[in-house]
């Protein structure tokens, strides 16, 4: 029964914390100095390339559901180095595919390929636990759903808030003011 007992309060005694969660959306995150909001558009769900960035399938990206071409379009080191911002980001415990729970591909997409496929950065192995930036290709016209499996991301810069100046700042000129007026008359007295 002692043994029950103490088994029982260790495992309560535990920390049962955990940072594993579905990410849809990271806030300002560093990518080579710029602070960037990420969308990871669901694996599992209906966004391809096309519909985010090229609705009209003409390889003229911008017309899709964003209405402008992706943040790093044409900036292959660009893409990579935002595709290994995430990752590192997501870590092993985070997944971006709502419906599995052990799967965390995701796709900076850069440039199309002659034949129109796409050229993307991201992580080819599915697994939490292995990352592998890989440079890929992708179909534009193939949603998560449909088997790719891979979580396109957007990025828009973030808006980072000005610190507002406190007021304290804009009395400090004043009251130094005040102090050199007190320190000119004391001298003025001590002189007499």
């Amino acid at each position: 029964m002692k043994l029950k007992q103490f088994l029982l309060i260790a495992a309560l005694a535990m920390p049962f914390s955990s940072n594993a969660a579905f990410v849809s959306s990271i806030n300002n995150l560093d990518i080579a100095g710029t602070l960037y909001d990420v969308t990871l558009w669901d694996s599992a769900g209906a966004e391809s390339f096309n519909t985010l960035w090229d609705a009209n399938n003409d390889k003229t990206v911008g017309d899709g559901s964003l209405g402008t071409a992706p943040t790093f379009w044409g900036n292959s080191s660009g893409a990579e180095t935002a595709a290994l911002a995430v990752m590192t980001y997501l870590g092993t415990d985070s997944w971006t595919e709502s419906v599995n729970t052990s799967w965390d591909r995701v796709a900076v997409a850069y440039d199309f390929w002659g034949n129109g496929n796409l050229k993307a950065w991201g992580d080819s192995n599915g697994s939490l636990t292995t990352d592998s930036l890989t440079a890929t290709t992708l179909s534009p016209s193939t949603t998560g759903a449909g088997g790719n499996s891979y979580a396109y991301l957007s990025f828009t810069e973030a808006d980072v808030p000005a610190i507002p100046l406190p007021a304290a700042l804009w009395l400090f000129g004043p009251a130094l003011l005040g102090f050199m007026g007190f320190r000119r008359k004391a001298l003025k007295t001590d002189a007499i």
